[in-house]
């Protein structure tokens, strides 16, 4: 289904993108705005929250986790492709769980 009359009309998809965009777009403007109005008008007095330990590892350690898979990207790739074509050819697992008279006919074997 496409929005307009025109054999170049835009898709609903893309305008659902768009709109999930523009609405997180604006919710990232209103946080910044907030951090920012507590950041520089805030009584200099105030202390600011304290964060505790465990808040501060797990933070640290999922950005760590993030690092390593954009420097590893090629190994998770793979091992993620694996994971889809196992998925999509369960024969080979069924065969070893159920021993390989078990498998039915319609089930594919991983190439």
């Amino acid at each position: 289904a496409a929005v307009g009359t025109d054999a170049q009309a835009i898709p609903r998809r893309a305008w659902v993108f768009v709109a999930v965009l523009l609405g997180s777009g604006f919710l990232s403007l209103v946080a910044l705005t907030r951090t920012g109005i507590r950041a520089f008008f805030a009584p200099s007095g105030s202390e600011g929250p304290r964060i505790r330990l465990a808040e501060g590892v797990s933070v640290v350690a999922l950005l760590a986790a993030c690092g390593a898979l954009t420097v590893a990207a090629g190994p998770v790739s793979r091992f993620a492709l694996e994971a889809a074509r196992a998925l999509h050819a369960p024969a080979a697992y069924v065969d070893a769980v159920l021993g390989p008279t078990a498998a039915s006919p319609g089930m594919r074997r991983a190439p």
